[in-house]
């Protein structure tokens, strides 16, 4: 690689422009295209999606983001990426964000407060579209609040918060823990 030069370096990216230009019709109309609008013609849809091919364009979401407000990125906090329950959440809920247009980030805050308050100013930062949590053990209810005042909304998963007002998941461990001993003893 000659870094002097530049040449080894990517030209630069392709944008909705040159899309529009290759496609024959207007960046509001690839835009359009890109975001699942019906109001536009197959045909025009066809040649937006044959120049995004040819070009290699990679739509930007983060853009889109900036300008519309939350992404499409729905962040997924853990306390124990190696804990099997969490592992089966993640299964059954990254087929439902998929379908509803989401995709999940997952990231390990291994317990920490400190660790899980950098990531959620950072996910903040990112216009993130929601957040679900795995509390870390010293979380308090006034710090989750305070994120659902900003409009961002969040959903708690297995560990219960005192107070907490958002949405929760959890598991009945002492109802689980009675139906099973119920059961043994039958």
């Amino acid at each position: 690689m000659n870094i002097k030069d530049g040449k080894d370096f990517p030209q630069k990216r392709v944008t909705m422009v040159d899309v529009a230009k290759v496609a024959g019709v207007s960046k509001s109309t690839v835009s359009l295209v890109l975001n699942g609008s019906k109001s536009i013609s197959e045909e025009k849809q066809q040649r937006v999606n044959e120049a995004c091919k040819a070009l290699g364009y990679v739509y930007n979401g983060g853009a889109a983001s900036l300008r519309g407000g939350r992404s499409k990125i729905v962040a997924v906090l853990s306390n124990n990426l190696t804990s099997p329950y969490f592992s089966q959440i993640i299964k059954g809920l990254e087929p439902h964000l998929d379908n509803l247009g989401f995709i999940p980030i997952i990231m390990d805050v291994n317990e920490s407060l400190e660790r899980q308050n950098q990531f959620v100013q950072a996910l903040r930062g990112h216009n993130v579209a929601a957040i679900i949590i795995t509390p870390a053990p010293e979380t308090d209810s006034r710090w989750i609040d305070d994120i659902v005042s900003t409009g961002l909304p969040i959903i708690s998963i297995m560990r219960e918060v005192e107070n907490f007002s958002s949405p929760a998941v959890m598991a009945e461990n002492r109802l689980g823990t009675y139906l099973a001993t119920r059961s043994l003893m039958q």
